[in-house]
């Protein structure tokens, strides 16, 4: 059997790097179990083309949005996945069970497992102690972060290997829970496939009508208030513009942009929208001219790279972002323009600059092609299969092979 078992505490396929790794797993002939959150509405159990399946353990997603919300979650999460877990593996015998954080003690959901000799992968999309200081600052979240970085110890010893998301993340990781050697570096780029670079884009003077894009989680953190403030500043330059946001709200801070975006009389000009698919948010990023990336400079922030900016860079739309540490290592300020951190009257001049000048905006978006493809999604996803084939043992199936395979599947 070739049967790989993810473990994740978020809704599937909305995690970009959880659906890319499993889509890739799947284009090599291995099946993937997914045990995940749900959303509304969603099925109990759900195919995604004949080798992913989704298995929503919890009945309700309740948000995550505190940190009681967020602890209980995790509790409930990580005992009805045990308990899944147990059920599947009987059945699919599983040759590797990876697990996505936050939080990364659902490693322990696979003690059993782990006893039999299954390979236990550990990918680290966040630092757990720096996002819980960034997202939660009070008293509550300093006194946890000792824990949470005992947590992260074990967690890392107890599995066969690490794989996480950027160069500061694996140093922090490297010093204080495990050793380089057992860590892997695969960035959260952009799945071409999805985000192809999109060649009939018009690069022309923009003096009315601007259309700015941000797509992702919206949380204090991401600053999307700055932008918000910034919008009467471009629309006295740029009239008409707008700003369409879609994401995953924290609900506290979608009434708080709510309220500003009504002082500033800002209703025919901003609109918060909901969650789309990657396919949707492609064609949404063709009509759009700008994306625009406002975090907030802080410790977890600098050591983050946004997946946002991959897809972006791929598809050829252009970016004005804060700058960070690792994105700055990343994109320097030829492929992505850069604005000084909360800064409103920054962010408006850059987007004026940027829409007045056709060329520049062009050169950049070919710059930051240009820096992407040298670590592109398909770069990365090579260096996962060629771990996965490592752990498991299994080598992938050719294209072709597994065509057929689905074609007797289908009868």
């Amino acid at each position: 059997m070739r049967n790989i078992c993810m473990i994740s505490q978020s809704p599937y396929p909305f995690d970009p790097r959880v659906r890319r790794q499993a889509e890739k797993l799947a284009s090599a002939g291995f099946e993937v179990d997914i045990l995940c959150l749900p959303l509304e509405d969603e099925p109990e159990t759900e195919k995604f083309g004949e080798r992913i399946t989704a298995y929503r353990v919890l009945k309700k997603n309740t948000g995550q949005e505190s940190i009681k919300k967020y602890l209980w979650v995790s509790a409930t999460f990580f005992i009805s996945g045990f308990l899944k877990l147990q059920k599947l593996n009987r059945i699919r015998k599983y040759r590797l069970i990876q697990i996505h954080n936050m939080p990364e003690v659902h490693v322990f959901t696979t003690v059993l497992q782990k006893m039999k000799g299954i390979p236990v992968l550990l990918d680290i999309h966040d630092l757990t102690p720096e996002l819980l200081t960034s997202k939660w600052n009070n008293l509550f979240s300093r006194v946890v972060k000792p824990l949470t970085i005992f947590f992260e110890k074990i967690s890392c010893r107890f599995s066969d290997h690490i794989i996480t998301v950027t160069e500061g993340c694996k140093e922090i990781l490297a010093n204080r829970s495990t050793t380089a050697d057992k860590i892997t570096l695969i960035l959260n780029t952009a799945n071409t496939s999805t985000f192809p670079l999109f060649k009939e884009r018009i690069f022309k003077n923009i003096s009315k009508h601007a259309k700015l894009l941000y797509h992702g989680t919206v949380a204090e953190r991401f600053g999307l208030h700055i932008i918000i403030d910034a919008m009467p500043l471009v629309l006295q330059r740029i009239p008409d513009s707008v700003l369409h946001v879609y994401g995953k709200y924290d609900a506290d801070y979608k009434l708080f942009l709510e309220q500003k975006i009504s002082e500033l009389k800002l209703e025919n000009n901003v609109f918060l929208e909901g969650a789309r698919t990657h396919e949707e948010l492609y064609e949404i990023m063709k009509d759009s001219d700008i994306e625009v990336v406002p975090y907030l400079n802080n410790e977890y922030m600098n050591l983050s790279l946004s997946t946002k900016v991959f897809e972006c860079a791929a598809s050829g739309l252009p970016i004005i972002a804060t700058r960070l540490k690792t994105l700055g290592e990343t994109f320097d300020n030829k492929a992505v323009k850069y604005v000084n951190d909360g800064d409103p009257v920054d962010f408006s001049d850059k987007i004026v600059e940027m829409c007045s000048n056709p060329s520049e905006r062009e050169q950049m978006v070919l710059n930051a092609y240009n820096a992407s493809t040298r670590i592109s999604g398909d770069v990365m996803e090579e260096r996962y299969l060629n771990l996965v084939e490592k752990m498991t043992g299994l080598l992938r199936i050719k294209p072709e092979v597994i065509a057929v395979e689905n074609m007797s599947i289908n009868g």
